[in-house]
């Protein structure tokens, strides 16, 4: 890489010639002077023009001649332009910037172009001088122009539609007709293209396409627009609880899959609200200090999240949505994924059929669905977007939602259902316990899940198949008291007719909890079967050799 060395020339004098004014720049011991107009102050803000030729309606300048930069009308910069004194016959002037100070206010901004007036010292003249290229200033930044003169850039070809007659010299702009229609390309309809070319039949010819957001429902919709762009930009409101939040986000605020989390959460959500979010194998929280901290770098479009509430809020998210047929990569064992639509779907609309016994369950927030039978069986039958979903699969594979294919979608909102009395709190640790049989219950009852005391979940009886949940505790104060890994739960049924409680029992052996698993019951019963611990056998009469022999013992 090359690099450039800014020299700052002063120009001292025992006193200043005529048209010449004293620099605030001077000292005690020394006299700065420049001409009259091109007065400055010196910035720590500063970049380097360097020019290969300078000249005044085409002869060169000489050598006590001066170059003076400027931001509008203030002086931001000057030099004598000594050849003698530069290497290889080139010399720079620099250009000072704002750096804060108030000398310096009205000096160069960042992406500012500055422009240049020549003093001709003999006749003590001043020349606006145009550059043969417009370059912006930026600090510390080299800048090589080829020419600076007094004479005028444009298209001095006569054969072109634009040919200037003032202009000296040809800056490249000349235009022409190309097609040879009359008008200059660029009043063409359709400059050096077919003016009656309509490729998608929509009756208006390509070159008169207004691209932009057809989508009279975007937040960004251009009533002028003709063709869909896939810009269009929506709002949605996120009612998020307190607590264990599984979600995905359908909309993000670039059209990218992946945008970083940190940008993500200022902007959507606040120390007031949210604790932190997890994802499948990565998490962000703020520390002690608030500062957002963790491994989840970017927010994905394909992923799904664990959204920890201190506090419940309905959460406004703005972006651009998500394609329908976003590709997903599922691994052997458990994912969490997005759900890529701002719609509800029929589990069984919008699953591909190469996923049936590949995924084996489907876990969503307190609700779920396995595989079994040819069929899907649970409490999750609907996909609704910007929730987040585990799938479990017993192979990698990959798959889009199937949501383009008469798949009927619907605005519905579910709310849970909790039986009054037995609440519970969703936790980030959860399975589902699936019971086949319970023989004393009857529609309208309820499952309740038990850890000792404690509620941790229950589901409505529904005849067969029921899923109960089962939260874990994931270490946040709302799941204090919730079951363990390696820890059983206890069953109980509510009887809605008469608000009796029954002990349920596994007929069968009773899984311990395991974070997103879901074990199946055959049967629960309302008594437990015993088991002896010893059995005593006493002696046989009158032998046992009779007929009939009499053989007592004891179980204990």
């Amino acid at each position: 890489m090359k690099k450039y060395i800014l020299i700052l020339i002063t120009f001292l004098f025992s006193e200043c010639p005529d048209n010449f004014i004293e620099s605030n720049q001077s000292t005690a011991e020394n006299t700065v002077c420049y001409p009259e107009f091109f007065e400055h102050v010196i910035s720590t803000q500063q970049a380097g023009y360097f020019f290969t030729q300078i000249d005044i309606e085409g002869d060169f300048i000489d050598n006590d001649d001066w170059i003076g930069a400027f931001n509008g009308d203030v002086c931001v910069g000057a030099t004598m332009w000594d050849l003698n004194a530069c290497n290889n016959n080139v010399c720079s002037i620099v250009v000072y910037g704002f750096d804060g100070n108030s000398f310096a206010e009205g000096y160069m901004m960042p992406g500012q172009i500055p422009t240049f007036k020549i003093y001709d010292y003999s006749e003590n003249i001043y020349y606006n001088a145009n550059a043969s290229s417009q370059e912006t200033w930026y600090n510390f930044q080299v800048v090589f122009i080829n020419q600076l003169t007094t004479q005028i850039f444009g298209c001095n070809d006569p054969e072109a539609c634009n040919f200037d007659s003032n202009a000296d010299l040809n800056d490249g702009t000349c235009e022409y007709d190309s097609d040879n229609d009359g008008s200059c390309d660029s009043e063409d309809i359709c400059p050096g293209l077919d003016d009656f070319l309509d490729t998608d039949g929509d009756q208006i010819v390509d070159c008169m396409e207004v691209f932009g957001c057809t989508d009279s429902l975007a937040d960004n919709f251009n009533i002028d627009a003709t063709e869909n762009d896939f810009s269009c930009i929506y709002t949605y409101e996120i009612d998020s609880h307190i607590g264990a939040n599984l979600l995905s986000y359908y909309v993000l605020p670039s059209s990218d899959n992946l945008y970083s989390s940190v940008d993500f959460i200022n902007s959507f959500y606040s120390t007031n609200n949210l604790n932190g979010i997890i994802g499948e194998n990565s998490s962000i929280v703020y520390n002690p200090n608030n500062i957002l901290v963790g491994s989840l770098v970017n927010i994905s479009r394909s992923e799904g999240y664990w959204v920890k509430m201190d506090a419940s809020d309905m959460i406004t998210l703005t972006g651009y949505p998500t394609s329908s047929n976003l590709q997903y990569s599922l691994s052997q064992g458990a994912n969490l994924i997005s759900f890529p639509s701002d719609m509800t779907y029929g589990v069984e609309d919008a699953l591909p059929e190469s996923l049936d016994g590949v995924v084996t369950s489907i876990l969503s927030e307190g609700e779920s669905a396995i595989y079994v039978d040819e069929a899907w069986a649970g409490s999750l039958s609907e996909f609704e977007g910007f929730k987040g979903y585990w799938f479990i699969s017993n192979a990698a594979v990959d798959f889009q939602f199937d949501l383009d294919a008469g798949a009927l979608a619907r605005t519905i909102y579910k709310p849970k259902q909790y039986l009054a009395g037995y609440e519970y709190n969703q936790s980030t640790m959860q399975s589902f316990y699936y019971v086949k049989e319970v023989p004393m219950a009857e529609l309208g009852d309820w499952i309740i899940a038990y850890n000792d005391d404690v509620v941790v979940g229950s589901r409505e009886w529904t005849g067969s198949m029921t899923d109960v949940p089962v939260m874990g505790y994931d270490g946040d104060e709302y799941s204090l008291g919730y079951i363990q890994q390696d820890e059983c739960p206890e069953f109980k049924l509510y009887k809605s007719s008469t608000g009796q409680l029954i002990d349920l029992y596994s007929d069968g052996h009773m899984p311990c909890f395991a974070n997103n698993t879901t074990p199946i019951l055959s049967r629960l019963l309302d008594t437990q079967d015993e088991v002896a611990n010893s059995v005593v056998l006493k002696g046989a009469y009158p032998n046992p050799f009779n007929p009939v022999t009499n053989i007592q013992f004891n179980v204990e």
